[in-house]
Protein backbone atom coordinates (compact mmCIF):
# COMPACT_ATOMS: atom_id res chain seq x y z
CA UNK A 1 0.00 0.00 0.00
CA UNK A 2 0.95 3.56 -1.05
CA UNK A 3 2.34 5.85 2.05
CA UNK A 4 -0.68 7.75 1.55
CA UNK A 5 -3.51 5.04 1.77
CA UNK A 6 -1.84 4.00 5.29
CA UNK A 7 -1.82 7.69 6.65
CA UNK A 8 -5.32 8.11 5.48
CA UNK A 9 -6.08 4.70 7.08
CA UNK A 10 -4.55 6.09 10.45
CA UNK A 11 -6.21 9.21 10.29
CA UNK A 12 -9.40 7.28 10.09
CA UNK A 13 -8.64 4.69 12.95
CA UNK A 14 -7.84 7.82 14.93
CA UNK A 15 -10.79 9.22 14.29
CA UNK A 16 -12.28 6.07 15.38
CA UNK A 17 -10.71 5.92 18.93
CA UNK A 18 -10.98 9.52 19.31
CA UNK A 19 -14.95 9.15 19.11
CA UNK A 20 -15.05 5.96 21.23
CA UNK A 21 -12.99 7.82 23.80
CA UNK A 22 -15.32 10.40 23.84
CA UNK A 23 -18.32 8.32 24.08
CA UNK A 24 -17.17 6.53 26.99
CA UNK A 25 -16.19 8.72 28.94
CA UNK A 26 -19.22 10.70 28.80
CA UNK A 27 -21.24 7.09 29.48
CA UNK A 28 -18.78 6.65 32.86
CA UNK A 29 -19.02 10.10 33.58
CA UNK A 30 -22.97 9.76 33.95
CA UNK A 31 -22.46 6.11 35.72
CA UNK A 32 -20.82 7.88 38.29
CA UNK A 33 -22.97 10.64 38.77
CA UNK A 34 -26.05 8.49 39.05
CA UNK A 35 -24.24 6.13 41.36
CA UNK A 36 -24.12 3.56 39.20
CA UNK A 37 -21.60 0.07 40.19
CA UNK A 38 -22.20 -2.33 37.45
CA UNK A 39 -22.47 -2.17 33.54
CA UNK A 40 -24.36 -4.90 32.02
CA UNK A 41 -23.16 -5.19 28.46
CA UNK A 42 -24.03 -7.59 25.75
CA UNK A 43 -22.08 -10.67 24.81
CA UNK A 44 -21.29 -10.92 20.80
CA UNK A 45 -18.90 -13.68 20.57
CA UNK A 46 -19.08 -15.47 17.68
CA UNK A 47 -21.96 -13.02 15.66
CA UNK A 48 -19.35 -12.73 13.04
CA UNK A 49 -19.03 -16.14 12.53
CA UNK A 50 -20.72 -18.55 9.85
CA UNK A 51 -23.29 -15.92 8.96
CA UNK A 52 -23.66 -13.94 5.48
CA UNK A 53 -25.43 -11.13 5.68
CA UNK A 54 -24.27 -9.37 2.00
CA UNK A 55 -21.29 -7.50 0.90
CA UNK A 56 -22.18 -4.41 2.56
CA UNK A 57 -23.80 -5.37 5.83
CA UNK A 58 -20.62 -7.96 5.93
CA UNK A 59 -17.78 -5.29 5.82
CA UNK A 60 -19.94 -2.96 8.71
CA UNK A 61 -20.21 -5.82 10.75
CA UNK A 62 -16.65 -6.88 10.57
CA UNK A 63 -15.22 -3.18 10.94
CA UNK A 64 -17.11 -2.60 14.03
CA UNK A 65 -15.12 -1.74 16.86
CA UNK A 66 -17.27 -3.55 19.58
CA UNK A 67 -14.23 -4.97 21.61
CA UNK A 68 -12.30 -1.34 21.22
CA UNK A 69 -15.71 -0.43 22.95
CA UNK A 70 -15.68 -2.72 25.63
CA UNK A 71 -12.40 -3.00 26.34
CA UNK A 72 -12.20 0.82 26.95
CA UNK A 73 -15.77 0.95 28.84
CA UNK A 74 -14.11 -2.13 31.27
CA UNK A 75 -10.78 -0.27 32.33
CA UNK A 76 -12.48 3.16 32.39
CA UNK A 77 -14.59 1.74 35.05
CA UNK A 78 -12.10 -0.40 36.75
CA UNK A 79 -10.80 2.85 37.43
CA UNK A 80 -14.03 4.12 38.82
CA UNK A 81 -14.72 0.73 40.75
CA UNK A 82 -17.77 0.22 38.61
CA UNK A 83 -17.85 -3.26 37.36
CA UNK A 84 -18.80 -4.55 33.85
CA UNK A 85 -20.42 -7.61 33.22
CA UNK A 86 -21.21 -10.21 29.98
CA UNK A 87 -25.04 -11.44 29.73
CA UNK A 88 -25.63 -13.53 26.30
CA UNK A 89 -27.96 -11.26 24.15
CA UNK A 90 -29.43 -14.17 21.77
CA UNK A 91 -33.06 -13.37 21.18
CA UNK A 92 -33.01 -10.13 23.24
CA UNK A 93 -34.06 -7.75 20.57
CA UNK A 94 -36.72 -10.48 19.54
CA UNK A 95 -38.65 -10.69 22.56
CA UNK A 96 -41.37 -8.69 23.99
CA UNK A 97 -40.66 -7.46 27.59
CA UNK A 98 -44.39 -7.21 28.02
CA UNK A 99 -45.55 -10.45 27.31
CA UNK A 100 -42.79 -12.79 26.43
CA UNK A 101 -43.46 -13.39 22.66
CA UNK A 102 -40.72 -13.81 20.16
CA UNK A 103 -41.05 -12.23 16.84
CA UNK A 104 -37.83 -11.08 14.91
CA UNK A 105 -38.37 -7.41 13.86
CA UNK A 106 -38.01 -6.37 10.16
CA UNK A 107 -37.32 -2.76 10.96
CA UNK A 108 -35.65 -0.14 13.42
CA UNK A 109 -39.36 -0.70 15.29
CA UNK A 110 -40.54 -3.93 17.41
CA UNK A 111 -44.13 -4.57 17.30
CA UNK A 112 -45.84 -6.91 19.04
CA UNK A 113 -49.42 -8.53 19.03
CA UNK A 114 -50.08 -7.42 22.22
CA UNK A 115 -49.90 -4.29 21.14
CA UNK A 116 -45.89 -3.20 22.92
CA UNK A 117 -44.07 -1.08 20.54
CA UNK A 118 -40.83 0.33 21.03
CA UNK A 119 -37.47 0.58 19.32
CA UNK A 120 -35.76 -3.07 18.50
CA UNK A 121 -32.18 -1.39 20.18
CA UNK A 122 -34.18 -0.49 23.30
CA UNK A 123 -36.14 -4.03 23.64
CA UNK A 124 -32.45 -5.42 23.69
CA UNK A 125 -31.55 -3.62 26.40
CA UNK A 126 -34.08 -3.86 28.20
CA UNK A 127 -34.26 -7.58 27.86
CA UNK A 128 -30.57 -7.88 28.48
CA UNK A 129 -30.86 -5.71 32.33
CA UNK A 130 -33.82 -8.31 32.86
CA UNK A 131 -32.18 -11.00 31.70
CA UNK A 132 -29.48 -9.86 34.17
CA UNK A 133 -31.56 -9.21 37.08
CA UNK A 134 -32.77 -12.53 36.73
CA UNK A 135 -36.69 -11.55 35.98
CA UNK A 136 -36.74 -12.36 32.11
CA UNK A 137 -40.80 -13.79 32.90
CA UNK A 138 -41.36 -11.17 34.63
CA UNK A 139 -43.77 -8.70 32.04
CA UNK A 140 -43.12 -4.94 31.58
CA UNK A 141 -46.40 -3.10 32.18
CA UNK A 142 -44.80 0.70 31.96
CA UNK A 143 -45.15 3.06 28.53
CA UNK A 144 -41.37 3.32 28.14
CA UNK A 145 -40.24 7.27 26.26
CA UNK A 146 -38.37 6.67 23.06
CA UNK A 147 -34.51 6.14 23.72
CA UNK A 148 -32.35 9.37 22.70
CA UNK A 149 -28.69 8.56 21.59
CA UNK A 150 -26.45 8.40 18.94
CA UNK A 151 -24.27 6.78 16.09
CA UNK A 152 -20.71 6.93 14.95
CA UNK A 153 -20.95 6.59 11.25
CA UNK A 154 -17.33 4.99 9.72
CA UNK A 155 -16.37 5.00 6.59
CA UNK A 156 -17.01 1.22 5.18
CA UNK A 157 -14.28 0.80 2.58
CA UNK A 158 -11.24 3.17 1.23
CA UNK A 159 -11.38 3.76 -1.93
Amino acid sequence: MTRRKWKRIRRIDNQIKNGLHKHTRKLLDECELRGIGIIVVGDLTGIRDNIDYGKKSNQKLHQWPFAKLVNMITYKAKALGIKVKHINEAYTSQTCPKCGHRNKPTNREYKCGCGFRYHRDGVGAINIRRKYLGCLCVPVVVDMAPPLGFRLEVPVALA
